[in-house]
């Protein structure tokens, strides 16, 4: 059943799939052994399925999150999130504005955006439940994305309470730099799906995610 309430907890540790990379099924494995580890939310980061492979693949992944639990959205797929009937979604700047989105979704639903500096703290995230800062290092994943850099996040950190999830070059050496910045999670993709064992890999991250949280 989708989250009634929006809990900051299921920032923690946040796996963004990349099916069109490493394959649906690969994925759906792996996504299965990373919830039995530990991770606390799951994005649905899809560009390249056509919507109907994107439908199945959400209404596969939803039956796993379900059963352990774990809220999954969407990004930036207002319409797939309404038709299958996940828990939220997350936007960029460039989609639809959140109070749009809010009023399409409902009170109910996860909404997050995308923020990579302090001018996009605006009245549009009034709307949001949580914010997602990157990327703050160098991303092989989206190499194109703006680098906010630890000084960015900081700036951001003092202007906003609200919750903060960070992404972008997120791996076990760059965890520990974020110790007193006051964040609440981590968003990944290749330290996960990269990984020789990702559930041995997972337990490890969350082992020094907890140290720093």
């Amino acid at each position: 059943m989708p989250l009634k309430k929006f809990d900051k907890n299921c920032l923690k540790l946040c796996l963004c799939t990349n099916a069109s990379k490493y394959g649906v099924e690969k994925t759906l494995l792996i996504l299965k052994n990373a919830l039995k580890a530990g991770v606390t939310l799951v994005q649905i980061r899809e560009k390249n399925l056509s919507d109907r492979e994107l439908y199945n693949f959400i209404i596969k992944a939803k039956k796993i999150c379900n059963k352990y639990n774990a809220p999954i959205i969407i990004n930036d797929r207002i319409d797939m999130a309404l038709a299958t009937n996940v828990d939220g979604v997350h936007l960029g700047q460039d989609d639809l504005p959140v109070y749009v989105a809010r009023k399409i979704l409902g009170p109910d639903k996860i909404i997050g955006l995308t923020i990579s500096k302090v001018e996009q703290l605006n009245d549009d995230v009034s709307s949001v439940d949580y914010i997602g800062v990157g990327a703050i290092f160098k991303s092989v994943t989206k190499p194109e994305a703006a680098v906010v850099g630890l000084k960015g996040l900081k700036d951001i950190r003092e202007c906003t309470n609200l919750p903060i999830i960070v992404i972008g070059g997120i791996n076990f050496k760059t965890i520990s730099e974020f110790i007193n910045i006051n964040i609440n999670g981590f968003a990944m993709i290749r330290e996960i799906f990269e990984s020789s064992h990702p559930y041995k890999t997972i337990k490890n991250l969350i082992r020094i995610i907890d140290k720093v949280l």
